[in-house]
C-alpha cells in the first residue's frame, strides 16, 4: 500500500488543478484581508484578526470537492483502478491509499487558507483576541471537518465510473453542503424576540417586543444543532461565526471522525463491490 501512496503523493505534486486550488485559497485570503482593511481605513471601523480568521472555510467544501473529483474521475476512464488490481493489490489496499492521500489535500487546503489569512493578517490587524485553547480547539475541528469533506468527495470518486458525474455530483454536493450550513446558521441564530412598532393609547407609535414565530425552541432546536453540528459545512461555518462564542468543539470532532468512518465505510463496502470493466 505504501508504493500506491507514494504513486498518489507523485501524482498530486504535478496535478495542475490541486496547485490552482491552493491559489485560489491564498488570493482569497488576500482579498478577504485587503477588503477589510480598506474598509476599516475608509469607514473607521474596527476590525480584528478574529473577525476574518476563518472567512477561507466558506469555499473549502468546494475546492476539495473540485480537486478530489478531477483527481480521481479518471481514475476509471484511464484504466488505473483495473491496472493496480491486476498487478496484485486489493481493493482495500487501493481504497486506504487513496483516502490517505485525499486527507492530505484537504489538509494541505485547509493550511493554506490559515497560512495565508495570519501572514497577512496579522501585519494589518494584529494578533487573534481569541486564547491560545481556543484557536487549537478549533484548528481541531476545522481539520477533522477538511477530512469529512475529503472521505465523501472520495468515496463518490470511487464509486461512479465516469469522470464527468464524479465531477458534477461532487460539486453539487459541496454546494448543497454550503446552502445547508449557511440555512441552519441563519435559522438558529433568529431571536426569542423581536422589535416591532405598536400604536399606545395616546396614538404614539412605540417599540414593543413580541416573541419570534421563526424562533426555534425545544426539541426542533436541538434536532437543528445536531444537523448543523454534524455537516462538515455547519461545522466550519461555526468557526467563522462563532470564535468567541459558545461552541461544543468537542461534539463538532466527534461527528466530524463520525462522518469520515461512516463516509469511508461506505465507499469501500461500494467499491469492493463495485464491478469494474
Amino acid at each position: 500500500m505504501s508504493n500506491l501512496f507514494r504513486a498518489g503523493m507523485q501524482r498530486l505534486k504535478k496535478n495542475r488543478m490541486f496547485w490552482l486550488c491552493m491559489f485560489a485559497v491564498a488570493a482569497y485570503d488576500v482579498f478577504a484581508c485587503c477588503s477589510d482593511y480598506r474598509a476599516m481605513r475608509q469607514y473607521d471601523v474596527v476590525y480584528q484578526l478574529d473577525d476574518l480568521l476563518y472567512l477561507y472555510v466558506v469555499p473549502l467544501g468546494i475546492l476539495i470537492a473540485t480537486v478530489l473529483g478531477m483527481f480521481w474521475g479518471t481514475e476509471y476512464s484511464e484504466g488505473t483502478i483495473r491496472n493496480k488490481i491486476i498487478s496484485g493489490k486489493s481493493r482495500g489496499q487501493i481504497y486506504l491509499s487513496g483516502w490517505l492521500v485525499s486527507m492530505l489535500v484537504a489538509v494541505f487546503i485547509y493550511l493554506m487558507g490559515l497560512l495565508g489569512i495570519c501572514v497577512l493578517g496579522i501585519p494589518l490587524f494584529g494578533l487573534a483576541k481569541a486564547s491560545i485553547l481556543q484557536l487549537v480547539c478549533m484548528e481541531f475541528v476545522g481539520i477533522l471537518a477538511s477530512m469529512a469533506y475529503a472521505s465523501i468527495f472520495y468515496a463518490i470518486a470511487m464509486v461512479c465510473q465516469s469522470k464527468a458525474h464524479t465531477v458534477l455530483i461532487c460539486e453539487l454536493l459541496a454546494f448543497l453542503l454550503m446552502f445547508a450550513g449557511i440555512f441552519l446558521m441563519q435559522k438558529l441564530a433568529a431571536p426569542a424576540m423581536v422589535e416591532q412598532m405598536e400604536l399606545n393609547a395616546t396614538g404614539e407609535l412605540s417599540i414593543v417586543y413580541a416573541e419570534n414565530p421563526g424562533y426555534l425552541s425545544g426539541m426542533k432546536r436541538e434536532v437543528y444543532e445536531f444537523i448543523r453540528d454534524l455537516l462538515p459545512s455547519g461545522q466550519t461555518m461555526q468557526l467563522m461565526e462563532d470564535i468567541h462564542g459558545e461552541v461544543n468543539v468537542v461534539r463538532m470532532m466527534v461527528l466530524a471522525v463520525v462522518d469520515s468512518i461512516a463516509s469511508s465505510a461506505a465507499g469501500m463496502f461500494l467499491f469492493c463491490r463495485r464491478d469494474i470493466k
